[in-house]
């Protein structure tokens, strides 16, 4: 397990490195074996009792899978937003829109990651979403978060109401010890492992 992470962007830029040839060299079979126990960890919380609308991601390469998670949340009546990366000012942000049907409300979009379809899908504002599932390259057994540098998450997160809970997946190679916090970073309140729950 890697030790403190200080919060220079040099540092964390090494850690993005690292854990992505950490991740890389989990075998399709493994990451699917180690998915299943992280949705079984999902399933089981008490905050999933009632029916609410749970923004998740759709992983991309050796991310934690959530395509069986979307197609059993969407199958018990609860709403599923996904996000999509668009252009606004001169920047970019990402959108969340609920879908109805994985299979008919998704299309591949930027970066070659799944995106909804705005044709079919519904806009979501950030206040709508009760509990947000995010991805991420480390994770701090203090909850903190290394993304993937761009920020989107971030920014998300700082619009969603206090009581939106924020559940980061992550395989447990993707643990550290504890990530130091700067004014940007928003923390988690769960994170989910194959191993545990933090």
């Amino acid at each position: 397990m890697i030790m403190e992470i200080m919060p220079d962007l040099h540092c964390k830029d090494e850690i993005r490195k690292e854990m992505k040839v950490l991740r890389s060299r989990i075998t399709q079979e493994d990451a699917l074996l180690k998915s299943s126990r992280i949705m079984e960890s999902f399933f089981g919380l008490e905050k999933l009792s009632s029916p609410c609308l749970i923004m998740c991601y759709m992983n991309f390469k050796n991310e934690v899978n959530t395509g069986a998670l979307i197609k059993k949340c969407l199958a018990q009546g609860k709403g599923i937003a996904l996000p999509r990366v668009e252009s606004v000012n001169d920047g970019r942000i990402i959108v969340p829109y609920r879908i109805c049907n994985i299979d008919k409300d998704v299309e591949c979009g930027s970066y070659g990651i799944m995106e909804p379809v705005t044709d079919t899908a519904r806009r979501v504002e950030p206040q709508e979403i009760d509990l947000v599932i995010v991805p991420g390259l480390a994770f701090g057994l203090n909850r903190q978060r290394i993304g993937y540098g761009a920020g989107y998450y971030d920014r998300l997160l700082k619009e969603v109401r206090k009581d939106c809970v924020k559940i980061g997946f992550a395989y447990e190679i993707q643990i550290l010890e504890k990530i130091y916090e700067n004014k940007l970073d928003v923390p988690m309140d769960i994170i989910i492992t194959e191993e545990r729950i933090i």
